[in-house]
């Protein structure tokens, strides 16, 4: 029983670093995508100025 008792808790604390872990990388995913917005914007709004410099 006590060897049942151990493994539930060990399963129970991968489970919990498991789901850390994916918690941590889903935010690294929003912060990388919220990142490439930006640089996508800024490099939109360059662009735009070109065109309204040269005309």
């Amino acid at each position: 029983m006590d060897q049942i008792a151990e493994q539930v808790r060990a399963d129970a604390l991968v489970s919990a670093d498991l789901l850390r872990v994916l918690d941590e990388a889903e935010e690294l995913l929003k912060s990388d995508q919220e990142g490439q917005r930006a640089g996508f914007h800024a490099v939109e709004t360059n662009a735009c100025m070109d065109i309204v410099h040269r005309s």
